[in-house]
This record gives structure tokens, C-alpha cells and sequence, in this order.
């Protein structure tokens, strides 16, 4: 998942699943577990949108 995300930009649930052709479900959790660990950060600018940046600091 990390790999997939360049840092700092920023990404959509939607966006990774596209890219890399999982089920939203299992993107979802992976994105809230990294978030969880530190090593993606989430903002959400609207209720039921999420965005998901990868910090340069992660490798």
C-alpha cells in the first residue's frame, strides 16, 4: 500500500482502489491501520470523503 502512495500526495479511497485493484473494503482498513500506526495521515474534508497522504518520512 505504501508503495503505491507517493508522498505527499494526497489520495482517495476510491483512487488506491483503482490503482491497485483491491476491494474497497480491504483498502479501507489497511489505509485506517496505517493511519493508526502513523505511517498515512487522514483528513477528511467532508463527511463521507476521506483523504489519505503518505508523510515523506515513511518508507
Amino acid at each position: 500500500m505504501l508503495a503505491a502512495m507517493e508522498p505527499p500526495e494526497p489520495y482517495t479511497t476510491g483512487e488506491l482502489v483503482d490503482n491497485l485493484g483491491w476491494p474497497r473494503r480491504t483498502v479501507y482498513e489497511l489505509l485506517s491501520t496505517l493511519e493508526e500506526r502513523g505511517d498515512v495521515r487522514k483528513k477528511k474534508p467532508e463527511p463521507r470523503r476521506a483523504i489519505w497522504i503518505r508523510p515523506e518520512d515513511t518508507a
